[in-house]
């Protein structure tokens, strides 16, 4: 099977909906699902950076501690599947054992050749999120794969209307062909919208530019959309409500530390303030 899902899991609190989603997810595309959990390993920095200092018995304690997590983990990662079985028989899991998580997912990542990671949606992010980026973005961010972040409590609706956010810059082509991609897999029809917060072109130069764009991609399902607005989730809860968007795809954009610190980071905040599904490039 070419298609590989990844589900970014945590253990201590599995999602019982968002596993079926994922699973549901996986058969729309009919594609392999890995449910994945990463044990972060607990070793301090100076066994690591300088191994030659460690005290006589330290590092076989963190060694047999990560070892009992990780058969913890896999022993309900494994029941986790079981349950799900009967739904879909393309199931698998790993246990990843890494100080970074992000190395470990880019890895595996890489392994599996995977399309898309499936993460659910953290509710209300706290300061670390804020400074750090939540794990959602964050995997977004640093990992070059499409993240599609599910809400909470979601049971999956097959996609019918995909709503792209693109960029003037180049028209993020390789993403807007990432985007059509999934469209064709679940038949959906695309709506490539431009949001202008400080009127940097017309509607009509817009237009030119789309034409020309929509000539090159011979997508049948795809239209597009210009909209001058200085409130983007105001203009989003509208189209999401009128136009009966089912996913968004839109790009990350990264912030500076220190505006994190004071403001959430822009990407979380579109997506903990409208509950559909994203997918973030």
């Amino acid at each position: 099977m070419k298609n590989n899902i990844i589900v970014h899991t945590n253990i201590d609190d599995i999602d019982l909906i968002f596993a079926k989603y994922s699973v549901d997810f996986a058969k729309s595309v009919n594609a392999k699902i890995t449910f994945c959990d990463i044990v972060t390993a607990e070793i301090p920095n100076h066994a690591i950076t300088q191994p030659n200092y460690i005290h006589a018995g330290e590092m076989p304690v963190y060694t047999n501690r990560i070892e009992k997590v990780t058969e913890a983990v896999e022993r309900k990662l494994s029941k986790l599947c079981h349950q799900l079985s009967n739904e879909w028989e393309h199931i698998d899991y790993k246990v990843l054992t890494n100080v970074n998580y992000i190395d470990a997912l880019r890895d595996l990542v890489n392994e599996l050749e995977a399309r898309y990671i499936l993460i659910s949606k953290v509710q209300s992010p706290n300061f670390w999120n804020k400074w750090l980026g939540t794990v959602s973005t964050t995997v977004a961010e640093e990992l070059n794969i499409p993240t599609i972040i599910v809400p909470q409590n979601q049971k999956f609706v097959p996609f019918k209307h995909l709503l792209h956010q693109i960029e003037l810059n180049g028209m993020d082509m390789s993403k807007l062909k990432k985007t059509l991609v999934l469209s064709r897999q679940l038949n959906t029809k695309v709506t490539a919208t431009y949001f202008d917060d400080n009127d940097s072109i017309s509607n009509k130069m817009f237009e030119n530019r789309t034409s020309f764009l929509g000539r090159m991609i011979r997508y049948p399902s795809i239209s597009f959309k210009y909209y001058s607005t200085s409130n983007l989730n105001e203009t989003l809860n509208t189209l999401i409500q009128a136009s009966d968007i089912d996913v968004i795809a839109l790009r990350h954009h990264q912030e500076s530390i220190l505006n994190r610190i004071f403001n959430t980071d822009y990407t979380d905040k579109i997506i903990l303030e409208n509950d559909v599904p994203f997918i973030v490039y």
